[in-house]
């Protein structure tokens, strides 16, 4: 009875809490999530005057109650100390139920393999690891294949968050792959944080990406690839590679059979034989190929929802904010000055900086960056100034 099983009653996905001195903590994420902060739910007792005995409570920053139980009460005693209510409970405003007893889901047939067009996706389980391929093919990406596999990775998904005891490593060749429209990369943005958010918490351990960045396309789709992991950070540590081995490499070093919390042999993170180092997750993004991109990227806002599946709540983070009419707008921390720097804006950004490195000449008068207030010559200023003055206008 040391792990509770959190069951939507919606979809079946489940989280799973480890008793952990009186309270019971949510443990079914990776340890990189952890360690970074992220999504601490606690099982805890409530306070006085409160109408139930026991709450669950988000402890990533500002503490926040977000589950009650329908009954008050105790559940039975755990070494000595109360523990919370099985049955029903209410969380992010939709049923769950709180149980004891690990649920039976039957697995996904397996293997499969599924393809489309520009992308061919292969998906096989050993033991309570699930490993999924994809290559990308160099061939136009459309609405309708799209869609098709992408539902596919819902259904892995979500197979795999119905079974605690599974989790999921992601291999993906890009080697091939072309530039996709911002179209595109704003509907897979979306479909992560809305469709599969919650899933990719509770199974995702790691995902290797291989690219070859060996021409002017490639640097960019590098660069694309680069930036989407800096604006959707994923819950698990991930690596952008050359080859199929350095791939494998990285996603054995990770947890490759993740056990159930509260056993007594756990996968140890920390001896890992490739190290991953930041900057092969946020580097900074060249002036030419922020130019090449910016005139996409520029159009691009993601808008952040409160559902990351359309049936669970959950709290939005610090990087967000609202505008004027009342949408989310996510900001981006700039790695140089600091400042937060709204999505929409943040090549522009970053392509200041870069300009700032180059000398300007004597003609070309330096002025303050509306963002960080860094003195840049005018050059680097003039696109960020007519982009802003086409939106007022508009």
């Amino acid at each position: 009875m040391s792990v509770l099983y959190l069951i939507c009653d919606l979809d079946g996905v489940v989280f799973t809490f480890t008793a952990s001195d009186g309270t019971w903590e949510f443990s079914r994420l990776s340890k990189f999530h952890h360690d970074n902060g992220k999504d601490r739910f606690v099982f805890r007792e409530a306070g006085e005057g409160n109408s139930t005995r026991w709450v669950l409570e988000s402890q990533s920053g500002q503490a926040k109650v977000f589950g009650t139980p329908k009954y008050s009460g105790h559940g039975p005693p755990f070494r000595g100390k109360p523990s919370p209510p099985r049955g029903m409970w209410t969380v992010w405003g939709c049923p769950f139920v709180l149980s004891d007893i690990p649920p039976q889901h039957a697995a996904i047939e397996s293997p499969f393999t599924f393809q489309v067009p520009f992308a061919q996706m292969s998906f096989h389980e050993e033991g309570h690891t699930g490993y999924l391929d994809i290559e990308v093919n160099n061939a136009p990406i459309e609405d309708g294949p799209l869609d098709e596999i992408l539902e596919q990775l819902r259904r892995v998904l979500v197979n795999l968050a119905q079974r605690p005891e599974m989790v999921l490593l992601l291999r993906t060749d890009a080697r091939a792959a072309s530039m996709p429209s911002m179209r595109h990369v704003r509907k897979f943005l979306s479909f992560i944080q809305k469709e599969v958010g919650t899933e990719c918490v509770l199974v995702g351990r790691g995902s290797a990406i291989v690219l070859v960045p060996s021409s002017f396309l490639g640097q960019a789709v590098l660069r694309l690839v680069q930036l989407v992991q800096r604006m959707l950070p994923a819950p698990y540590p991930q690596a952008i590679v050359s080859s199929l081995e350095e791939a494998d490499r990285f996603l054995n070093s990770l947890v490759v059979e993740d056990q159930l919390p509260g056993q007594e042999e756990v996968a140890d993170l920390n001896n890992q034989d490739l190290e991953l180092k930041p900057d092969k997750l946020h580097p900074k993004v060249s002036s030419s190929i922020a130019a090449a991109l910016h005139g996409e990227l520029e159009g691009l806002a993601l808008e952040m929802c409160d559902l990351p599946t359309p049936q669970r709540k959950r709290r939005r983070t610090q990087g967000e904010v609202s505008d004027d009419e009342g949408d989310v707008v996510i900001l981006v921390p700039c790695e140089v000055c600091g400042a937060n720097v709204a999505f929409e804006h943040f090549m522009t950004h970053l392509a200041t900086h870069e300009a700032a490195k180059m000398p300007d000449t004597d003609d070309l008068e330096e002025i303050e960056c509306e963002v960080c207030g860094k003195q840049l010559g005018s050059r680097a200023m003039v696109h960020q100034q007519q982009m802003a003055r086409t939106r007022r206008e508009t």
